[in-house]
């Protein structure tokens, strides 16, 4: 449990290719047949803001959440559920599922300015959860210098969710995403001149061909929810 003292009304949480917004309060009147569910998922982070300031919870494979509607504005993370009876009826003992074993659980407190937005919270995620790990290889020369950036995106409310070789083998896949409301310019630069590129679906089906300035750069607006996906061949 962490107590946010945060005055907020919805909690803000990572989705697939997407940060989603949910009420706090819950709707749940009288009558209804079910309670509301007040569990929510999540795939990285939950965040609580005033817009002045935030609180974001960062995890690894902790996918349950609640924000409690009380003064402090409590997020609650799941660590581990367990239950003695499967649901139904009737009910039934289901051994095992009370998970008696010991866990080791991953997560971090990232205090921030602002929404999850200018805070940053899905680049501190992508930190968290992406370390850098060394490798040693063979001393091999090559005319790469020091530092490079092999492809520089922008700007950062645009995630980089994945970067591959093409399923035939002969161009680069380079896809990102658009969790905000608002069309974002995005900017790409590539390290070498690109001999082609296409805008593809998810399934590598080219959609159209894209023009790239001085064979490096392309810029293009990203709609609200948008995933892009790139095809990229470069010069040999």
């Amino acid at each position: 449990l962490f107590p946010s003292g945060i005055n907020a009304n919805k909690s803000w949480a990572a989705g697939q290719f997407d940060v989603l917004s949910r009420p706090i309060k819950s709707p749940h009147k009288k009558g209804w047949a079910e309670e509301h569910v007040t569990t929510m998922p999540n795939y990285g982070f939950v965040d609580i803001t005033d817009r002045k300031r935030g609180l974001a919870i960062l995890n690894e494979g902790l996918t349950a959440y609640q924000v409690e509607d009380d003064k402090e504005r409590t997020i609650a993370l799941t660590s581990v559920r367990a239950f003695e009876n499967v649901c139904g009826v009737p009910s039934r003992e289901s051994p095992g599922a009370q998970c008696l074993r010991p866990y080791e659980c991953r997560y971090a407190i990232y205090p921030h300015t602002g929404d999850y937005r200018r805070g940053n919270v899905y680049q501190e995620l992508q930190r968290f959860g992406l370390a850098l790990e060394a490798a040693q290889c063979g001393r091999r020369g090559g005319p790469l210098g020091d530092e490079i950036g092999f492809f520089e995106l922008g700007p950062d409310c645009l995630i980089l969710s994945g970067l591959k070789r093409s399923e035939n083998g002969k161009s680069i896949i380079l896809r990102f995403f658009n969790p905000t409301n608002a069309k974002i310019p995005a900017a790409v630069r590539c390290f070498r001149p690109v001999k082609k590129a296409w805008l593809t679906n998810l399934n590598e089906e080219r959609q159209r061909e894209l023009t790239w300035k001085n064979q490096r750069c392309l810029s293009l607006d990203v709609a609200p929810k948008k995933i892009i996906t790139l095809e990229i061949m470069l010069n040999k």
